[in-house]
């Protein structure tokens, strides 16, 4: 392995898992010199002595600050860094830094005892330093993220502007202030990504800087209850390159959801509406039908009433692979879903995630089951199926033990591909799938 080239250990460092980089930083130089920049990509990952290295990298200049407002931080060691690693940084997450600042500062033993209110004075002085080094030193921020308003504003910092010229994703809250956005906004127009938490404030300057990207591909919004999409996005902006749409809760009107499908739904690839809570508007899936033809994975309510509805999505969005059906309740039954699936999906149609309603008890028969599935295998062209279950507190299709064998039986055939049984991610109902239990 000592023999690898640097190219060949820059492909395999790429891949490996932050625990793995650190014992490849001790190997030998050349390791060292290849995995360094990998483990320090990623600013969300950095630690309390993370951020005690990289205040030893501060400049004379900034050093003297922080001793004239009596500030000591001690370094990790007694040896000058090796390597300034600011700018090995690619994910910078401005409140994480923020965070961790403070716990720096309040372990230190020389300034346990300070009051909170010296505490984040402090703790902005070292990020005001902090700051000026990352936009010095970093020569292209890939990933920014920032909950709240910074309280440096470091968009004016020397070097911000070649930091961020290249920034692709974004997450932020619709409360900062809109003089940030504006700043933002000259610097960053061409953003990949950007996910928004809407809060209580939506800043006059999201609209302007959301206005201004020209090559916006992924869009998630985290919605607040009374929020239109008319106080995010202008009415009159397309983003001709938009592929992801995903609202993570209800909007309060969808008027101005569908005026955003009609202009943007034909590049659109994947449309998650996340929240069902009994707001889910036929509207909506019509302007799915009508506007989303290239649509590859869906996830909005459809209620048992509504099965013309969902007809019409399979027979219009023929490129379909994965849809999300909601089951209890005024919606489908398990049952109804995989009928609906079976005899009315398109060729690509292979994934269906079925999320479960709290409380919501299955009433399929392992029959019924076995029939669904014995049809779908005779399917022209086949293609196997993918079914996933989301679910909390729910009892499902898979605590039938007649059902899993039979569900065991066509992973066998090759009928099923996969098949998932997972729960809810933090409260949200999501197809990105991190805890789920596998049948193999």
């Amino acid at each position: 392995m000592s023999r690898l080239s640097v190219d060949c250990l820059n492909e395999i460092f790429e891949y490996l898992e932050r625990d793995t980089l650190h014992s490849c930083l001790l190997v030998n130089r050349l390791w060292c010199e290849s995995s360094v920049r990998f483990f320090w990509r990623d600013g969300w990952n950095y630690n309390t002595l993370n951020y005690c290295t990289l205040i030893s990298c501060l400049p004379e200049e900034s050093r003297e600050i922080l001793n004239i407002n009596e500030i000591f931080i001690p370094a990790p060691t007694s040896k000058p860094p090796i390597f300034n690693y600011a700018t090995f940084c690619k994910v910078l997450s401005i409140n994480q830094a923020h965070h961790m600042i403070k716990n720096v500062i309040k372990n230190n033993n020389q300034q346990q005892h300070i009051y909170t209110k010296d505490l984040n004075n402090y703790t902005n002085i070292v990020m005001q330093e902090l700051c000026k080094l990352f936009m010095q030193q970093i020569t292209s921020l890939k990933k920014l993220v920032f909950w709240k308003s910074p309280t440096i504003n470091f968009i004016l910092c020397p070097g911000s502007k070649d930091c961020l010229k290249n920034l692709t994703e974004l997450h932020c809250n619709s409360n900062i202030s809109a003089e940030f956005f504006y700043e933002l906004s000259l610097v960053c127009q061409n953003i990949l990504s950007i996910d928004i938490t809407i809060g209580q404030i939506v800043s006059d300057g999201l609209k302007d800087f959301i206005s201004v990207q020209k090559n916006l591909k992924y869009l998630n919004i985290h919605y607040g209850r009374g929020k239109d999409l008319k106080d995010i996005i202008p009415s009159y902006v397309i983003f001709s390159q938009l592929q992801t749409l995903k609202i993570q809760y209800s909007c309060s009107r969808y008027e101005s959801l569908i005026k955003f499908l009609e202009m943007n739904g034909r590049s659109l690839r994947e449309f998650y509406m996340g929240d069902y809570a009994g707001d889910s508007d036929n509207s909506l899936n019509l302007a799915v039908v009508k506007f989303c033809p290239n649509i590859r994975k869906l996830s909005t309510g459809f209620k048992s009433n509504e099965l013309k509805t969902l007809k019409l999505v399979f027979n219009c969005c023929q490129f379909l692979e994965s849809i999300n059906i909601w089951c209890g309740g005024e919606f489908f039954s398990e049952k109804e879903a995989l009928e609906a699936i079976l005899y009315y999906s398109n060729k690509n149609t292979c994934e269906l995630v079925l999320y479960h309603l709290y409380n919501t008890r299955s009433k399929l028969l392992p029959e019924e089951l076995e029939s669904i599935l014995s049809i779908w295998k005779n399917r022209v062209p086949i293609k196997p199926l993918s079914l996933v279950i989301v679910k909390y507190d729910a009892n499902s299709l898979d605590t039938n033990d007649k059902n899993m064998k039979i569900i065991r039986k066509y992973i066998k055939l090759g009928v099923i591909k996969k098949f998932k049984v997972t729960g809810f991610d933090n409260g949200e109902k999501t197809a990105h799938y991190r805890k789920f239990r596998p049948i193999v």
